[in-house]
């Protein structure tokens, strides 16, 4: 195990390998460098063995303390760096191998030794038993011993007073080996020819040979160190160790370095540094290509979901053309939902061109594909991720949901539902032809709201059309109609439904009349009713039978015989308004036609309860 064949130097270019392993008095583990050519070898070994207590743990919490051993034996060539880690224990691939975050049903001792796990670069990784034995082997043939500190000092590294006098004592070595610095240098000290140098290089630095000049060996540029092409690549690492942006690494640059074309040279790295690319803002927007004006109504639409909003889905729905809303509330957003939708709509306005679509699954699925190809409609897609590309639904949907959370508290969610379209369907539109409403470009005409009953009233000649006229009139002539008419106090027999297709003939008197042929119409029961005139029939009633009734009545409800009321009554035979209309004259005792003499009356009074009389006030 410890001949020049196994074990090799550690080497940070190569590849890294830890295996760990426990057994039930003792843990092993390994560090080895796998090479370009799958060839392994190790660096070192460990073993130690366990304590009385460690002896005592279950066998996951040995293997993942064989783990805990490894990278804290090989700390030092470890952190830092990513590694693959080997156990022969697969459930601490679920529980060191998760990248979700660790399981809080773990155990502590877990927990503590993923969390622990969390500062190093790895990958762990399953190695059957009968292939571990390089690690195996290790935790078994130990013998017991003392576990030491695993502290102590590697290696001391000591600085220079001045990270400068490094640089400047590296950099006055070079001459000898640079010849454009060499060159420059004599010519510094010998002075500049007068004609045009043919090196490109030389001759970026001619024509700034006033502000060059000679200290301790070094060339410097005004006060800026001219540094060597060998040396080009740590000081870019050193200006762009921040990961500033190009300008303030050249402008970093000017207080310190030179050398030709630095500008062109910093913009270069900087843009080829893969750190700023993955962490750079977007960049200049391209040229606004705008969706085409649709010809017609419906041609093409915008179709997008929103929500959840007090448990609500909404598929909104806007025509590119008119700027027509739809929004229908839903419970469930999936593609057989949105395929009900759309036939509820397309029934009613008709199948359109194009629909536009952003890259949802349920506008993505087969179902949905199959059901606009059955009926004919091209699907595009907006880019996924950038909404813009289907702005005229997403800034639909914004301008909805901030209308729904300013209508907040004035009903329920459907209320304000409806207000929002028929605010918004009913106002005119600067993106619509000719400025209109999205209702007058939709369907030609303007909705009526509340507002018309502000203007006053537009008086227009009721015309019939040459169709209805003719209806009229082969109507009249196949029933023998002829105009009926009743005015209010007229006694008629109302046909009202008695059962089911069954209808009986009542009692009752007109009211008014409402409309041509409309009436409102009491029975004598009492109820008020609106029937059509064709439903009405005349009532003929005897005179004799109407004083009978009211002796009857006077005598129930306790009135002199001699009253205004009551004369009035006998004279025109009419109803006055002394009774509860729930009194029919035929619910009241009929009294005999022989009537007593005056000088000997009966008095009569009644014994039931009395409750004060509802009378009927016609509208």
């Amino acid at each position: 195990m410890s001949s020049n064949l196994l074990l090799c130097h550690y080497d940070p270019n190569q590849k890294l390998i830890v295996a760990a392993d426990a057994s039930n008095y003792g843990l092993g583990a390994c560090i080895m460098h796998e090479y370009s050519d799958g060839s392994i070898k190790h660096i070192s070994h460990a073993s130690r063995s366990l304590t009385p207590a460690e002896q005592k743990y279950s066998q996951i919490e040995k293997e993942g303390l064989a783990l805990i051993f490894a990278v804290t034996k090989f700390h030092k060539m470890l952190y830092g760096r990513r590694f693959i880690l080997h156990t022969d224990h697969k459930p601490l691939l679920t529980i060191f191998g998760r990248k979700t975050g660790i399981a809080i049903h773990q155990a502590n001792r877990l927990q503590r030794w993923a969390i622990q796990l969390l500062a190093y670069d790895f990958e762990i990784r399953f190695i059957s038993k009968n292939s571990f034995g390089y690690a195996d082997v290790l935790s078994r043939l130990i013998n017991n011993n003392e576990n030491i500190s695993e502290n102590y000092v590697v290696a001391s590294i000591k600085l220079e007073r001045s990270v400068n006098s490094i640089i400047v004592n590296t950099i006055n070595t070079l001459p000898a080996k640079d010849p454009i610095l060499k060159q420059i240098i004599y010519y510094i000290t010998n002075g500049w020819p007068n004609k045009t140098i043919n090196n490109r290089e030389l001759q970026a630095f001619l024509h700034r040979k006033n502000e060059l000049s000679l200290i301790n060996e070094c060339v410097v540029y005004g006060e800026r160190i001219v540094i060597p092409q060998v040396y080009k690549k740590r000081v870019f690492k050193q200006l762009h160790r921040g990961h500033q942006g190009i300008e303030r690494t050249k402008a970093l640059a000017r207080s310190f370095v030179y050398w030709p074309n630095i500008d062109t040279d910093i913009k270069t790295f900087i843009q080829n540094c893969n750190q700023c690319a993955n962490a750079a803002k977007m960049p200049t927007k391209t040229l606004l290509h705008s969706w085409p004006t649709p010809s017609e109504q419906w041609e093409r639409v915008h179709i997008d979901y929103t929500g959840p909003i007090e448990g609500w889905y909404f598929l909104v729905i806007v025509d590119a053309y008119s700027k027509w809303p739809e929004i229908v509330q839903t419970k469930a957003m999936s593609s057989q939902a949105t395929v009900n939708i759309l036939n509820d709509i397309f029934a009613r306005f008709g199948l359109p061109k194009t629909i536009v679509s952003d890259n949802g699954t349920q506008f993505r699925s087969e179902h949905f594909e199959k059901f606009l190809k059955h009926n004919g409609v091209e699907h595009l897609y907006s880019s996924p991720y950038y909404p813009m590309s289907n702005g005229q639904a997403e800034r639909f949907v914004d301008t909805f949901k901030r209308s729904l959370k300013k209508l907040e508290g004035e009903g329920t969610i459907t209320q304000n539902l409806c207000t929002f379209l028929q605010t918004y369907r009913s106002t005119p539109n600067v993106n619509s032809p000719e400025k209109r409403s999205p209702a007058e470009v939709m369907f030609g005409r303007k909705m009526r709201i509340n507002l018309d009953l502000l203007q006053p009233k537009k008086l227009h000649n009721a015309k019939l059309s040459p169709n209805k006229f003719k209806m009229e009139k082969q109507f009249n002539k196949r029933h023998g109609a002829k105009e009926i008419k009743y005015f209010p106090s007229d006694k008629i027999y109302a046909n009202i439904p008695n059962g089911v297709n069954r209808f009986k003939w009542m009692p009752g008197e007109v009211i008014e009349k409402k409309g041509k042929v409309m009436y409102n119409v009491i029975l004598n029961n009492g109820k008020l009713i609106r029937i059509h005139c064709n439903q009405l029939r005349k009532r003929y009633h005897d005179q004799n039978n109407n004083h009978r009734f009211w002796e009857a009545a006077l005598d129930v409800y306790d009135l002199p015989q001699q009253s205004d009321q009551f004369k009035k009554a006998l004279n025109n035979q009419t109803l006055p308004n002394i009774l509860p209309l729930s009194i029919s004259p035929t619910e009241l005792p009929i009294m005999p036609t022989t009537i007593s003499t005056p000088t000997s009356p009966v008095l009569r009074r009644t014994t039931r309860n009395r409750k004060a009389v509802t009378r009927f006030q016609p509208q």
